[in-house]
C-alpha cells in the first residue's frame, strides 16, 4: 500500500496513493534534488567570483586612503587574491563537473540534454579567448603555479569635464605572464600563441570575467532543456502537499511511504520548499552571461 502521512509522534492521518503516482513522485523527487544540486552550485560559483571582486574593490580602497608602501602588504594582498582566483577556478571545474553527473542522474549517460550541455560547453570554449585560457590556467594552478604574475595599482586624476572637479581613479591590475603560462607544456600550444599575439602579459581581470560570463551562458541553455520538465516535476510534489493539506490541515513532517500491512519499509520525506529555493535562486543568478560587461565603481 502506498500512501501520504506524517513522520510524528501521535496518529496522522492516511492519504492513499496509487503505484504510478507512488513511482511519479520518487522519480520527481529524486529529479528535483539533483536540479537544486546544479542551482547550488552555481550559486557557489557565483559567490566566489564576487568575493573576487569584491577583494579588487577592497584592495583599490585601501590603496587610495592609506600609504602602504611595505612589501610584506603588498605580498599579502597578492596572495589574498591568488586565493580568491583558486577558489574561484576550484568551484568552476566543480559545478562544470558535477552538473554533468546530475545529468546523468536525471536523464541517463547520453541523453539529449547532457549532449545539449557539453555542446554549449564546447561552443562558448571556441567563441570566448576568457573561457579557453582559465581552462588552461586551473590545470596549471593545480600542477605548476599560482595564477597571478604580476599585480599593480593604478591610481590616477580623471578630469571627465568642464567644470567638474578631477576624482581619484584607482584600479587593481593583475597580469597573466605568456612566458610563465608556456613553460607548463600541458597548456595547448594555440592558446599560448593567441595570448603571444595579445602582448607579453594579458588582464587576468577581463579573462576571468570572459569565463564568468561562458558559464552564465552554459547554465542558462541549461536551465531552458529542463524548463519544461521541472514543472511537470514541481507540479508532482506540490500536488502531493496539496492533497494532504487539504486533509490534515498542515504539512509538517509529510512522508510518502511504503505498507507492508501496518509497517512502513520505505519513507520518503516530501517537501515543498527545495522547490521555492531552487526558483529564488534561479531567479537571483538570472543575469550572469553579462558579467563581462558590467562596471561596479562607487563615484
Amino acid at each position: 500500500m502506498y500512501g501520504l502521512t506524517k513522520l510524528v509522534l501521535g496518529v496522522s492521518p492516511f492519504v492513499e496513493v496509487d503505484d504510478t503516482t507512488y513511482r511519479s513522485a520518487l522519480h520527481a523527487k529524486k529529479c528535483l534534488r539533483e536540479a537544486l544540486e546544479i542551482e547550488e552550485k552555481f550559486d557557489l560559483l557565483l559567490s566566489n567570483y564576487g568575493e573576487f571582486e569584491g577583494e579588487l574593490l577592497q584592495i583599490g580602497l585601501r590603496a587610495a586612503m592609506y600609504f602602504e608602501n611595505e612589501w610584506s602588504a603588498s605580498i599579502g594582498s597578492l596572495q589574498t587574491m591568488n586565493r580568491r582566483i583558486v577558489n574561484l577556478l576550484t568551484t568552476c571545474r566543480l559545478y562544470l563537473d558535477q552538473a554533468e553527473h546530475n545529468l546523468s542522474s536525471m536523464y541517463g549517460r547520453d541523453s539529449n540534454v547532457a549532449r545539449t550541455m557539453k555542446t554549449a560547453r564546447s561552443a562558448e570554449y571556441d567563441a570566448r579567448l576568457g573561457y579557453r585560457v582559465m581552462e588552461s590556467l586551473r590545470n596549471y594552478v593545480q600542477h605548476r603555479g599560482l595564477p597571478i604574475h604580476s599585480m599593480s595599482l593604478d591610481g590616477r586624476w580623471i578630469d571627465e569635464a568642464r567644470n567638474v572637479r578631477k576624482h581619484m581613479r584607482q584600479t587593481v591590475n593583475l597580469r597573466l605572464a605568456v612566458t610563465n603560462l608556456a613553460e607548463d607544456r600541458k597548456v595547448r600550444r594555440a592558446i599560448i600563441a593567441e595570448l603571444t599575439a595579445l602582448g607579453e602579459t594579458s588582464d587576468l581581470k577581463m579573462l576571468i570575467r570572459d569565463y564568468v560570463a561562458g558559464l552564465g551562458s552554459v547554465h542558462e541553455i541549461l536551465r531552458v532543456q529542463i524548463a519544461g520538465d521541472l514543472m511537470t516535476w514541481d507540479a508532482t510534489i506540490q500536488d502531493l502537499v496539496e492533497r494532504y493539506l487539504a486533509v490534515a490541515g498542515d504539512t509538517v513532517g509529510l512522508a510518502l511511504v511504503r505498507r507492508e500491512g501496518d509497517i512502513s519499509v520505505e519513507q520518503t520525506p516530501i517537501l515543498a520548499e527545495p522547490i521555492s529555493r531552487r526558483r529564488q535562486l534561479a531567479d537571483k543568478n538570472f543575469q550572469t552571461k553579462h558579467y563581462d560587461k558590467i562596471v561596479t565603481t562607487n563615484y
